[in-house]
C-alpha cells in the first residue's frame, strides 16, 4: 500500500483561498486559527502571495469561534452589517457565542457539547441569567442548532431577519421612517 499524499496547512489555506467561497474559508480558517493550526501571521504572508480577490475573502476571519457554525452565522450577520461581538462576555454566565448589535445573544449549540442533561440544564440556567439582565439591557437569547445552521440556512435566515427586525435598532429605524428622516 502506498502512502496518501497530504497537504500542509500553508498549501492547503493557499488552496482553499483561492477555490472556496467566502463563508466556507471564514469557517475553515476561523477553526485552524481556533485550534491553533494556523497563525494571523502565516495566514498574512499566506494572503500576500496571492490575487487581491483571494485575500479579500478573509475580512471576516477572526478566529474566536469555537465552531464553524459559529463562523458561519458570525459571517452571515456581519455580512448583512450587523456588528457582532464573537465570545462575548456576561457577568454571571460566562462567554456566549455571538453577541450582535448589542442586545442579541445567538448561541450555537452543537449535539457533542449540549446533549447531556447537565449541559442542557446548565444552558437553560444561562438563559434565564440572560433574560434576566434583559431587563436593564435588552438582551435577547436564541439558540441554534446545528442543523439549523447546516441544514436548513434558508429558513433560519429568514427567522433571524423576524428577530433582527424586532431589535432596538430595527425600532429606531421605524421611527426615523414615520418621522420622514429616511436611514440617515
Amino acid at each position: 500500500m502506498g502512502k496518501d499524499a497530504v497537504d500542509d496547512v500553508e498549501s492547503a489555506v493557499g488552496s482553499a483561498l483561492l477555490c472556496l467561497d467566502e463563508p466556507d474559508l471564514v469557517v475553515v480558517v476561523d477553526s485552524l486559527l481556533q485550534r491553533r493550526m494556523l497563525e494571523f501571521g502565516t495566514l498574512d504572508a499566506i494572503a500576500a502571495r496571492l490575487p487581491s480577490g483571494a485575500r479579500r475573502k478573509l475580512r471576516y476571519v477572526s478566529g474566536a469561534a469555537m465552531s464553524g457554525t459559529e463562523s458561519k452565522v458570525r459571517f452571515w450577520l456581519q455580512s448583512g452589517g450587523h456588528r457582532v461581538e464573537p465570545q462575548s462576555w456576561f457577568e454571571g454566565v460566562g462567554f456566549v457565542d455571538l453577541l450582535v448589535d448589542g442586545w442579541l445573544v445567538i448561541e450555537c449549540d452543537s449535539r457533542l457539547h449540549h446533549t447531556d442533561l447537565a449541559a442542557f440544564e446548565g444552558d437553560r440556567s444561562r438563559d434565564l441569567v440572560l433574560n434576566g439582565v434583559r431587563v436593564r439591557s435588552r438582551v435577547r437569547v436564541v439558540r441554534l442548532s446545528y442543523r439549523q445552521v447546516v441544514f436548513d440556512w434558508e429558513a433560519t435566515t429568514l427567522a433571524l431577519l423576524g428577530v433582527l427586525e424586532q431589535g432596538p435598532s430595527a425600532s429606531r429605524l421605524r421611527a426615523r421612517r414615520r418621522r420622514g428622516r429616511g436611514f440617515s
